[in-house]
């Protein structure tokens, strides 16, 4: 899909921060890399850049920086600008560290631990369809487990952050920021300060609010998921296996389970969907895998095992007569979800 029908379009991703509500798994590895079902995280923010065309995305680093950029090395088909923090700056404070890059452009940006199924054609063609001078992605559902940060009138104008400002005559819908964020780089020059550490929801939307700006939501019911902590990060996974938000991935499809290549399964074991067994991972007699359970790539579950409600990462070897349940393991670590 091209973006030549948009003057002027940049996109950046925020990976700088250290994903502490991710300890110990950020100790080893920064949150952008985190595996999710079958590959890093910021693998589905550089495809949801890629689906309209862009070629070149800024990424700013702070945590792990060289990590990030080594596995970033893989990708021949895209350039990234990086932008190196010697200290947090903030989402909007990153942004401004690279004003300059940025000028007179159209900003795409996303978190690094989010998930869409989305257009971002659609969403873009919103924007510029409202004149807005930023456009927040916003899930608007009443039985979301999520808390409710913006208010939106019923033209879709964002009205409140945080329940800020208080309003007495107008009604006004509750949803998500969903981590997806497209803004005029106009706002940089006009509202955010130079190298200070300046936030997108305490900072900016307040100060736009005020200056009666063009604040808009494009609102999502589902297709959107993200892992800033463990319970959020099994959550989405659950989703997924669930079919609430769908993704592509690279298994055969048997009803609700997925099973990769080259996959051993003992006939005297179990497994019980929805579940997904990655490419190349044995599994011995006597086990029952599932339901909600995503075995890695070259994961060995030796007999006599039972997982559920559980992610194995890649590589792992789950030794016999074990019963896991509501966990997160790698070679590494074990989580306990609660």
């Amino acid at each position: 899909m091209s973006v030549l029908n948009y003057k002027k379009i940049k996109s950046m991703i925020f990976a700088a921060g250290e994903g502490l509500r991710l300890r110990p798994i950020t100790k080893f590895i920064p949150k952008p890399l985190i595996p999710f079902i079958y590959r890093p995280i910021i693998n589905y923010q550089i495809d949801l850049i890629k689906s309209i065309g862009i070629k070149e995305i800024a990424i700013n680093l702070f945590h792990k920086p060289n990590k990030i950029k080594n596995y970033l090395k893989n990708f021949n088909d895209i350039s990234f600008i990086y932008s190196k923090e010697n200290s947090l700056l903030g989402t909007i404070g990153g942004m401004k560290k690279l004003e300059n890059y940025f000028e007179d452009s159209t900003i795409i940006t996303i978190n690094c631990d989010v998930i869409f199924n989305i257009s971002l054609q659609d969403v873009l063609k919103f924007h510029k369809q409202k004149h807005s001078d930023l456009t927040m992605v916003v899930k608007v559902d009443k039985n979301s487990n999520y808390p409710s940060d913006v208010g939106i009138d019923l033209m879709h104008r964002i009205r409140q952050i945080h329940s800020q400002p208080k309003y007495d005559n107008i009604d006004l819908r509750q949803g998500t920021f969903t981590g997806l964020l497209i803004m005029e780089s106009t706002l940089l020059k006009e509202y955010v300060p130079e190298n200070t550490k300046f936030e997108l929801a305490s900072q900016l939307i307040p100060i736009l609010l005020k200056e009666n700006k063009r604040i808009f939501a494009y609102e999502i019911e589902n297709n959107w998921g993200e892992i800033g902590n463990f319970n959020s990060y099994f959550q989405t996974t659950k989703e997924i296996l669930e079919e609430k938000i769908k993704i592509p991935l690279p298994y055969k499809k048997i009803n609700h389970l997925w099973i990769g290549k080259n996959v051993n399964i003992s006939k005297k074991s179990k497994i019980i969907e929805p579940s997904i067994i990655g490419d190349f991972t044995i599994i011995d007699k006597n086990c029952v895998i599932g339901p909600f359970a995503v075995l890695g790539n070259s994961v060995t579950v030796e007999e006599n095992s039972k997982i559920k409600n559980s992610i194995i990462w890649n590589l792992t070897k789950i030794e016999r007569n074990n019963n896991i349940s509501n966990k997160i393991i790698s070679n590494n670590f074990i989580v306990n979800l609660i």
